[in-house]
């Protein structure tokens, strides 16, 4: 906007409220540069200086909104467009302490505008040569939601947020009038994930589909049409196997919306053009040439203001994306500018609109070719800060974006060493990077928010605390889980209704079903290098034409492979809409880890607002290798991690099951043999492995299994109900097992039906067993009332005796000898400095020893804190109020329960009026 100023972030200091970091002071005093600073043993916050300064971050003093774009700027004072804050997270607590100040003392902070909001992207800004005052800027923005590194942001999250969603906007300022063009980019919105560490390899996996998958790819549309009324899909997806596989699910999900929402489609090739046309000079003719992107253009136009007052509004946007929505993307994105741009001069040779300005500009004939050397740069600049955010190195075509012309031998070889650096960057450095951005954005497990005391809604939170019964309850879901080692055969002509709809199924027909299976392939080294893709699809299909032969609809929610372990999840159709924030990941512990054919596979996910994590694993067996089945364990539940550092112990609860191979001691073979063919299971449980383990706290503490009382599952000849009579005489076990942990008090599992099934085609019987889990689900907009009524009642009682009742609530202030925070013992202050294990804020009232009520359940949400990881309710310092696409100033709000409703069917959407 004219006469705003918009500066790049060059340094950052950061003050810890709980501990003293020397070097951070020094850096903030000047005294040391942010390039001198100490490794991050000694600076915790190194990452994040170092990712914040990187030059890929901006904002503006004053009252210009940096996070809306011209058209809407101004339409909306004091909201800001939380999706491109990046720093919300630590600007929230000290939103909200100035939020409850008294208006005179709020107006002091606000005058001076003491607060800053970042983004992130590119804005990069050139004056153009003219009579008329005139200045080109190309701004992106790219999404705090759902961020990430190439390979760890990939497809959408259940709230619609897209991995890589960029909005960028091309803006001419020429004195009083003002031209942008908005443009979108993002990660294809399905649910999708690729690996890192690989070089020419491109696999992804799809982890959703059909049912499971369409309501966040509604929210992401959604969101969409409400902030740019249509949109035209611009899919430049090509014909490898992988971008095919993406773009066929892209298009199955549009097809589920096209006749109720004002979406369009078209896959456009990049490549495939590219090499017909003779390069890429040739995309751009084809894309003129195409009649419904030329179209679009006109129906979407461009925004218009002339002293800040709108004379014509932008009416659409285009969605463009390729497999990463950076090089192709950039490209095609820097083309519809130009467009858009060239379609502004030609109008203006026929309607100027009796702006003066616009008289002037149409009547200089050389301002355009003025422009479109400063445009190409723009765009090839925009092209290589997006994708070093994104991959650590330049864009590969940049080179044409800056010249217009073919690449020739240089570019060629700067598009390699641009690939090679990128390999060496996903595999080697973007975990780390990927850590920096989930603490920046307060989205890590377990990272606890820091609250500017305040003692008098401190009181309120501990209010509402025991107030918990009032918005909260606990309901019963029924989860069935299953376990067995196939000993790899196949699932065709077997029938499994024994194991899967057992007795029990048919009393309460399960909410949520797990089944892990082993040995989907043979464990030898010839098998070490291929995949057991095939045999799982056989194994999923059996599944789920099982289940649904009880006339219950079931979704494949998610599916976790390790070479011949593998783990579904499937849930109830009805059940579906409340289950988010699904994950899956894998840890190999085969051969010191470089292996899969031992290790485990995890699944987690959030029902209601409780949060459940299932794991399968296949730990090593020999009657002799108990050591080594513990050290397994503990590297499966040490080192299986899900994305923001969540672990397996995150969970409220924690299903595992598998082939334990945990054997029977303290027996001869003959003894086991001749007690488990006789069925005589008390002396054989006195000598289970896997017991005494659990109870020696050797592996699985704190683990619960339900009574064994059948028979033990292995080893059996293969067809029969007789123990293995090989040469080996192998002696019976129960190694499929099924254990489980609640981690809170106020939850409950209940056991039903915990059997083998005669399925005899292995040498192992399958395992089942029926949980109840005690789910945790918030009223969000109830505790908001009684927030509000506490709120209330506090200021009334604050009006009425001044400032006695603070100083009242007030501890004595600390001194060098004793802290007020820290009142079990009298520690000098100086002796907790650099204290790592000095953690969270000492201003918290939940870290002075006052604990929650032991009947308030801790119940995990996708909220700004991991409430499960930080042992304290969320009701204290959980943000009331729902999400919006555009909201006040923090406090930033947590989602709200009643969005996880069960989903109505699809509604049509009105077509908006058609373009002026």
């Amino acid at each position: 906007m004219p006469g705003q100023h918009i500066q790049r972030v060059r340094n950052v200091s950061f003050f810890c409220l709980t501990r003293r970091l020397p070097n951070d002071i020094a850096l903030a005093q000047g005294m040391v540069d942010a390039s001198e600073t100490s490794s991050s043993t000694d600076d915790p916050c190194a990452a994040i200086r170092k990712y914040m300064t990187a030059g890929s971050f901006y904002f503006s003093r004053g009252p210009y909104d940096i996070t809306q774009r011209v058209q809407t700027h101004g339409t909306t004072p004091g909201l800001f467009h939380a999706q491109f804050l990046w720093n919300a997270s630590m600007m929230e607590p000290i939103e909200t302490f100035v939020s409850r100040l008294e208006a005179h003392r709020k107006e002091a902070l606000e005058c001076d505008h003491f607060f800053l909001y970042v983004i992130q992207g590119y804005v990069g800004v050139q004056t153009i040569p003219s009579v008329i005052p005139c200045r080109l800027a190309v701004v992106s923005r790219l999404s705090s939601s759902r961020a990430g590194t190439r390979f760890n942001a990939r497809g959408i999250d259940d709230e619609g947020n897209a991995a890589n969603f960029v909005e960028t906007e091309t803006v001419l300022v020429a004195d009083d009038v003002v031209f942008a063009f908005t443009q979108v980019r993002g990660s294809v919105p399905v649910f999708w994930e690729q690996q890192g560490l690989q070089a020419l390899n491109t696999r992804i996996q799809i982890t959703r589909t059909g049912a499971a998958s369409l309501p966040g790819f509604l929210s992401h549309m959604d969101q969409l049409f409400d902030e740019y009324r249509r949109v035209f899909v611009l899919d430049l997806l090509g014909t490898r196997d992988v971008e095919t596989t993406l773009a066929q699910a892209y298009v199955q999900h549009l097809r589920a919306i096209y006749d109720t929402r004002p979406v369009k489609y078209h896959n456009f090739d990049f490549h495939g053009v590219s090499k017909a046309m003779g390069g890429i000079e040739g995309v751009k003719t084809e894309l003129d040439r195409l009649n419904n992107v030329q179209t679009q253009r006109q129906y979407n136009r461009y925004a218009l203001l002339y002293h800040g007052k709108v004379l014509e509004r932008q009416t659409g946007v285009f969605r463009i994306n390729c497999f990463d929505c950076l090089d192709r993307t950039n490209v095609v994105e820097g083309m519809l500018s130009h467009a858009a741009l060239r379609d502004f001069f030609r109008e203006l040779k026929y309607n100027n609109r009796s702006v003066p300005t616009l008289e002037k500009i149409s009547a200089e004939t050389s301002m355009p070719n003025a422009i479109w050397q400063a445009h190409r740069e723009l765009w090839a600049n925009n092209g290589d800060a997006l994708s070093v955010i994104s991959t650590g190195t330049g864009s590969l075509n940049s080179n044409f974006m800056r010249t217009g012309t073919r690449k020739g031998l240089t570019g060629l070889l700067s598009d390699a060493a641009k690939s090679a650096s990128r390999m060496y960057v996903n595999n080697f450095q973007d975990q780390s990077k990927q850590e920096a951005i989930d603490t920046l954005l307060g989205a890590r497990s377990g990272q606890r928010r820091i609250e500017l005391y305040d003692p008098r809604y401190s009181r309120v939170s501990e209010a509402l605390e025991r107030r918990w019964a009032e918005y909260a309850s606990v309901h019963s879901m029924n989860v069935f889980v299953g376990t067995y080692n196939v000993c790899t055969r196949a699932p065709q002509g077997l029938d499994m209704r024994s194991w899967l709809c057992p007795s029990t199924y048919h009393q309460a027909p399960a909410d949520i079903v797990a089944i892990v299976l082993e040995e989907l392939v043979p464990l030898n080294a010839q098998q070490l290098l291929q995949s057991a893709k095939e045999e799982l699809e056989s194994w999923k299909l059996a599944v789920t034409r099982t289940l649904e032969s009880t006339g219950v609809q079931y979704e494949l929610l998610r599916h976790e492979l390790l070479f011949g372990t593998a783990l579904l999840v499937l849930v109830k159709s009805d059940v579906l809409p409340h289950v988010k924030n699904v994950e899956g990941t894998t840890k190999k512990t085969g051969f010191r880890g470089m292996s899969g054919n031992k290790g485990g596979v995890a699944v987690r996910l959030d029902l209601f607002d409780t949060s459940v994590c299932f794991v399968g694993s296949h730990l090593p067996s020999g009657a002799s290798n108990y050591e080594d089945r513990n050290a397994d364990y503990a590297a499966i539940e040490r080192n299986l991690v899900f994305m923001r550092g969540r672990t397996i112990e995150s969970h409220d609860h924690i299903i595992w099951a598998g082939d334990l191979n945990y054997r029977i001691g303290n027996l001869s073979p003959e003894d086991v043999r001749d007690f488990a063919s006789r069925k005589v299971l008390a002396p054989l449980l006195e000598g289970d492995q896997l017991t005494h383990a659990r109870k020696l706290g050797d592996a699985f503490p704190n683990y619960d299994e339900a009574p064994i009382q059948f028979p033990p599952t292995y080893k059996y000849d293969i067809g029969s109900d007789i123990y293995d009579t090989s040469e080996k005489l192998r002696p019976p076990a129960w190694t499929d097992r099924i254990l489980f942990k609640c981690k809170l008090p106020s939850l409950y599992v209940r056991t039903h039906g915990y059997d083998c099934a005669p399925i005899r085609v292995s040498d192992h019987r399958p395992v089942y067993v029926h949980l109840e889990l005690g789910i945790c689900t918030l009223d969000s907009a109830h505790r908001d009332e009684i927030y509000e009524s506490l709120v209330n009642d506090m200021k009334e009682q604050s009006e009425k005796h001044g400032d006695e009742i603070t100083r009242t609530l007030l501890p004595p202030p600390s001194t060098d000898t004793q802290q007020w925070w820290n009142k079990a013992t009298d520690t000098p202050l100086s002796s907790t400095l650099g204290d790592d294990k000095v953690r969270g804020n000492p201003f918290l009232l939940a870290q002075t020893g006052t604990a929650a009520p032991t009947t308030t359940p801790v119940c995990s949400k996708k909220e700004e804190v991991d409430v499960a990881a930080s042992g304290t309710s969320p009701t204290a310092n959980t943000p009331l109020s729902p999400p919006k696409s555009r909201r006040s100033p923090p406090p930033i709000p947590a989602r709200s329960a009643a969005t996880v409703a069960a989903a109505p069917p699809i509604p049509p959407r009105p077509n908006p009026p058609p373009p002026p």
